[in-house]
């Protein structure tokens, strides 16, 4: 009996162990479906996604509760992600479409699509009130990036006054007599309301590293040591070395660094600040060119809040943001990041790009650097005494490059000028009502 009964334990283990085996099979089947139908379905309370892949019995677009106009341009001969893509030709010409009404006045939505097409030129971003008597109507041919023969392109707009509430159509038109176009991963963003949602726990920020090869690193230390000595940092061109920049968000690539600031409370200890260059084919959060830093050099929290209250006042500023960042595989520590001066910045607040003048630093720090090395009282001569300080540009090369740039730099540089040598008002030269509240908020 003894005998008898392990056998038939033995035989019922062996049915639960292969029915939990059954069981195991069927989950992992089911999740692994469910991750691929899902993977472009992507969507919440202020960000809208279509990724061609359903259409519906009345020839819509659909995702999940979502439904997009002219589903009856799926195809399944491209795609930028997943089997589908809207295929438009010169006959049919409209691509996916969308009309949005949860928006208020003031909203900055965000509309972008991937299109492939001979002529990416004549793919057109539109967003159109439905409402005729609104006379709302923006229009893009922006293109944002280049991935695998495909480009993303953009338009973002400010909700103005006058919509009235009534839905605004955003949809695609390819305006090319002659040739074929795709469409894929139509997304639009509320992006004043991801900004309200985005209150995150410090364990969901972005999370990365940057790491550097032992030459790089060498030169990082041995300009380090240097500024160190002297007391303030002396930045030159062959600054930069290479290294490796990865995120949550990001595939590991190749970027440019530098150490970044000008006093050496930004190279204290192991925690130091660096100005990143991306790769000229590639962005992070759609910045080419960033400061990363110890958020103390910037108090902590109070410049982060500085730049919310300059963007809700529409006072042009760059980005300002946490990330979790790993240097060397050393432990992650908390980097506020900055956007520089670059066209991705007025671009982004929805700006046409031109020019970005400043009064030139370059003189000034490099009396300082005299000053201490001579230990004299030199630097009491700045040139920013007596209306002396030079004018210049953020990317001079690229404004001398540039006929159109150029000219707007001449215009520009000419009215500082003339502000600077007391020859014209302020009322003049700058837009008074941002100036005076940029100075109303720093206060």
């Amino acid at each position: 009996m003894k005998i008898k009964s392990q056998g038939l334990k033995s035989t019922s283990n062996k049915i639960v162990y292969f029915l939990l085996s059954i069981i195991a099979i069927a989950i992992a089947i089911y999740l692994i479906v469910t991750k691929t139908s899902t993977k472009k379905s992507v969507t919440s309370n202020y960000e809208f996604f279509c990724g061609a892949e359903k259409v519906n019995d009345d020839n819509q677009f659909v995702n999940n509760d979502l439904v997009f106009s002219n589903g009856q341009t799926q195809s399944d001969k491209e795609a930028f992600e997943g089997e589908h893509s809207s295929y438009v030709t010169h006959e049919t010409k409209y691509s996916i479409a969308f009309d949005y009404a949860d928006f208020r006045v003031g909203d900055v939505l965000e509309f972008s699509v991937w299109t492939k097409s001979p002529h990416v030129e004549s793919v057109i971003l539109v967003a159109q009130s439905t409402e005729s008597s609104n006379n709302f109507y923006e229009q893009s041919k922006k293109v944002f990036r280049e991935q695998n023969n495909w480009h993303e392109k953009i338009i973002q707009i400010t909700v103005p006054e006058e919509i009235n509430y009534s839905p605004i159509k955003f949809f695609c038109y390819y305006s090319n007599s002659q040739q074929d176009a795709y469409f894929d991963n139509f997304k639009l963003i509320n992006v004043t309301q991801k900004k309200q949602s985005n209150l995150i726990p410090i364990d969901s920020l972005e999370k990365g590293t940057i790491y550097f090869d032992p030459k790089a690193l060498n030169k990082l230390n041995a300009k380090r040591d240097e500024a160190l000595e002297l007391g303030l940092l002396v930045k030159g061109d062959d600054d930069w070395v290479k290294a490796k920049f990865q995120t949550d968000n990001l595939k590991s690539t190749e970027i440019e660094a530098r150490l970044k600031g000008d006093w050496t409370d930004h190279l204290q200890d192991d925690f130091w600040s660096f100005r990143v260059k991306m790769p000229a084919d590639q962005a992070w959060n759609r910045m080419m060119t960033l400061s990363i830093q110890n958020p103390k050099t910037r108090d902590y929290l109070s410049e982060w809040v500085l730049h919310q209250f300059l963007e809700q006042e529409d006072v042009l500023t760059p980005r300002y943001d946490f990330a979790e960042l790993s240097i060397n595989n050393k432990p992650p520590r908390l980097y506020a990041y900055e956007e520089h001066f670059e066209k991705q910045l007025v671009e982004y607040k929805n700006r046409r790009e031109g020019v970005i003048i400043k009064f030139d630093e370059d003189e000034n720090w490099d009396l300082r650097r005299k000053d201490k090395e001579n230990n004299s009282d030199i630097f009491f001569h700045t040139p920013n005494i007596k209306q002396q300080a030079t004018i210049g540009t953020f990317k001079d090369t690229k404004v001398s490059a540039s006929p159109v740039l150029s000219e707007q730099y001449e215009a520009a540089s000419n009215l500082l000028y003339s502000f600077q040598q007391y020859q014209s008002k302020a009322k003049d030269v700058f837009d008074v009502e941002r100036l005076a509240k940029y100075y109303a908020i720093c206060e």
